[in-house]
């Protein structure tokens, strides 16, 4: 009679002899059942290149009540014929926990500003007009060239004014309430300065969609 941990590794094995071949050119076609029908969003064509994403529609709904949006790159998790693995992280708040969580991954084949022109039209037909309002990102320029052509720039100018205007002051304001012991440790001013430029969410109502993203 066969033992539970013989079983487990035989269905171990079973799945590592169903799993695709990796691909060796873009010309492949997506197995679906490993991958789950909802999960894959589009299958994107550009010039002879392909981007592939992938968000639940869950996923999508905080995305699309999300006001800012981190947008990361990765290249060393993607094999050829790949390029880069493109994310995007949003803050979801459960209960008093607040989290940044990826919401949209996006295989990509070339990162030129063209294809993720693309891609960012792509997902605003899928979630419609979204509430973003402020974007952060530390890779190439083709990516913020992309964000502007594809979010009116209007937009842009109208948050970079709002959240610009008073940053100054409010930095010395932090400075002078760490001197005064009101923040009584570095990592407190840290945290707050962090918060005042953007890099963490200052007011929850605005900045961080309540969400369970374990269903």
């Amino acid at each position: 009679m066969e033992s539970q941990e013989e079983s487990h590794l035989s269905d171990l094995v079973n799945v590592q002899r169903q799993r695709p071949d990796d691909p060796a050119d873009l010309e492949f076609q997506l197995e679906r059942e490993f991958i789950g029908e909802e999960f894959i969003l589009d299958d994107i064509r550009v010039d002879g290149q392909r981007h592939i994403i992938f968000a639940t529609q869950q996923q999508l709904h905080h995305l699309r009540q999300s006001r800012r949006w981190f947008i990361d790159g990765t290249f060393k998790l993607v094999k050829h014929p790949f390029y880069q693995l493109a994310t995007i992280h949003c803050f979801v708040k459960k209960g008093e926990d607040t989290k940044q969580v990826p919401l949209v991954y996006v295989l990509m084949s070339r990162r030129t500003k063209h294809d993720y022109i693309e891609v960012l039209r792509s997902l605003l037909r899928h979630i419609g007009q979204p509430l973003v309002e402020w974007f952060m990102l530390d890779f190439e320029a083709a990516t913020w060239q992309a964000i502007r052509e594809v979010f009116s720039e209007h937009l842009l100018t109208r948050i970079q004014r709002k959240k610009y205007a008073s940053i100054h002051g409010r930095l010395f304001d932090a400075w002078d309430h760490y001197e005064e012991d009101e923040l009584t440790t570095i990592v407190q001013l840290l945290r707050t300065i962090s918060n005042i430029a953007g890099l963490g969410p200052t007011n929850p109502s605005d900045d961080v969609h309540d969400g369970d993203m374990t269903n």
